[in-house]
């Protein structure tokens, strides 16, 4: 058994070859290219704003991000809101392994990290100098305590290690074994979509009974939770005693946080006009998503800076455990009756804001790319899905979808898709609900027959959501799930890649757990005296960055 050391890093068979480019820095308006989104990120070196080093003296003590809605907690091991984990994962709490900018392994609370020969036994010689924002050291109990209750929530984590847990060896190694081998543990680790972070032990024997939540957001990272104000804002204070990981890492997730600005505040903004208002003003200094229709105006605004990067896909998820979407012929009906290239300029307005493609990983991710496997994407066939549609028994009944009004993209594409689906006889209710109560409404089956959501591209097929069996829509199909076990106790890169194949074409052509709809870019824009910036996927990171005076 090898000991990878932190000078030494061991990254997984698959990890090397999926290099997103997700990263992306400011541009000024001279370097913008020509291209498409995806173009310029993934050109975009690390270097530039996020590689400075010297911070200069008169710069402002507070950062201010206009986030959309507030999520529903910061537990990060519970949630998948983009919200939730712009704000806390990251900045409050840490991992054992992370990516860099290029997707490659690194240990972050751990110090290194040992895997035996058939990849069944992963070791973890855990970081001596690190404490938790209450003062307390991070102890293996802690770890072994915060890993094995995200094995018990988080359905891809639990497919993964099955009955297999985290384990005590002393005060500061913690180890796992498997009982099928994986090449994906680390990578499970890293970059699944409910984060693996780790909190105090004491913390998650407080959660709340009723929701299940921790009720004290208490971490290792280089920001402080201080404040939640409902409706307004989240409050964070640096981490003063923060140690980073001395790990090599210069650039993404893993690279050494050294948390410059005093306070960051995420202002919940959900109004479109007010957060673009608000960047223009000054009010605030960054701002989440800005609407597509004003992209040519934040670009010709020589005060401000536009960050864009590949961040993941649009999907139409369908309810597959009760209702009428849990008839697979209707779901291939409404699929082959989808014109993409319609919905994704309803939903996104700009054309370089999104590509209508439908493979279930993305282009960049080269290894797993499977366009030649989503032949029914974006078919465009009213006829053809008419005839299915009779096979499959409609009978005028309502299609509830639901949808909600505080994503303007996602509510677009839903009444493009109400409009489609009329012209082939289907009766479309849209539900709408604020995004708390839309997140609440997803996890009820009696709620509607689809919903509509984004996500981030995934790092493994194996963390795609919507093929999970335990989250919202219960892709509990039992082919699916039992090539899904396959591939996660893969031990030979090649026929995983194949396997993956084969998944692909049974959910797009056969089963259809949802309709794709197209990948998207998000641009986040800033004061061009915001420094020290990088952005990636779904969050920017503001661990170095600040504000000039």
């Amino acid at each position: 058994m090898k000991r990878t050391s932190v000078k030494q890093i061991l990254a997984a068979a698959m990890t090397t070859a999926i290099v997103l480019g997700m990263a992306a820095c400011g541009q000024s308006k001279s370097e913008e290219a020509s291209g498409t989104p995806a173009t310029e990120a993934a050109q975009t070196e690390q270097s530039g704003q996020a590689a400075q080093t010297e911070v200069p003296e008169n710069i402002r003590n507070e950062i201010r991000f206009a986030t959309i809605a507030a999520p529903p907690t910061l537990d990060i091991q519970m949630i998948t809101n983009i919200t939730g984990k712009s704000i806390a994962e990251y900045n409050v709490f840490e991992k054992l392994m992370e990516y860099d900018a290029n997707y490659e392994l690194f240990p972050v609370l751990a110090e290194s990290f040992e895997v035996n020969p058939d990849n069944t036994e992963y070791i973890y010689y855990l970081r001596k100098d690190v404490k938790f924002h209450n003062g307390a050291p991070m102890t293996a109990d802690d770890v072994v305590a915060s890993m094995n209750r995200w094995i018990e929530k988080v359905s891809a984590a639990g497919s993964l290690f099955g009955d297999s847990r985290f384990e005590k060896v002393d005060e500061s190694i913690v180890k796992v074994t498997l009982n099928n081998p994986s090449i994906f543990v680390n990578d499970m680790i890293a970059g699944c979509n409910n984060g693996a972070v780790i909190y105090p032990a004491e913390v998650i024997e407080n959660a709340d009974a009723d929701t299940g939540y921790i009720k004290d957001y208490i971490g290792t990272g280089p920001y402080k939770f201080v404040e939640w104000v409902p409706d307004q804002y989240v409050l964070l204070e640096k981490n003063a005693e923060y140690a980073p990981a001395d790990n090599g890492a210069r650039h993404g997730y893993a690279a050494a946080a050294v948390p410059v600005t005093e306070k960051l505040y995420y202002d919940f903004v959900p109004d479109d006009s007010t957060r673009t208002a608000g960047i223009q003003t000054g009010e605030y200094d960054m701002i989440y998503k800005a609407p597509y229709d004003n992209y040519d105006m934040l670009k010709n605004d020589d005060s401000l800076d536009i960050y864009n990067s590949v961040y993941g896909d649009i999907w139409m998820v369908f309810n597959k455990k009760e209702g009428i979407a849990t008839d697979q012929k209707l779901r291939q009906a409404i699929q082959m009756s989808l014109d993409n290239d319609e919905i994704m300029i309803g939903a996104y307005s700009v054309p370089d804001a999104f590509r209508t493609d439908g493979s279930y990983m993305l282009e960049e991710q080269s290894v797993w790319y499977n366009h030649e496997d989503d032949a029914a994407y974006n078919q465009k066939d009213t006829e053809g899905a008419k005839a299915l549609l009779q096979e499959s028994g409609y009978n005028g009944e309502a299609f509830r979808l639901l949808v909600s009004p505080d994503y303007s993209d996602m509510y677009n594409a839903a009444i493009v898709i109400q409009s489609q689906l009329k012209k082939i006889g289907i009766n479309v209710e849209l539900v709408t609900a604020d995004w708390a109560t839309f997140t609440s409404y997803r996890a009820d089956e009696t709620m509607y027959d689809g919903f509509i959501t984004t996500g981030p591209a995934p790092i493994l097929p194996t963390t795609i959501l919507y093929i999970s069996s335990g989250w919202p829509g219960w892709a509990a199909d039992e082919k699916l799930q039992s090539m899904l076990v396959e591939l996660n106790t893969m031990a030979n890169s090649e026929e995983g890649i194949q396997l993956w194949s084969e998944i692909q074409a049974y959910c797009s052509n056969e089963y259809v757990p949802i309709c794709k709809l197209g990948d998207i870019y998000r641009f986040n824009v800033a004061t061009n005296k915001l420094k020290n910036i990088e952005t990636y996927g779904f969050a920017p990171l503001f661990w170095n960055a600040y504000v000039e005076e």
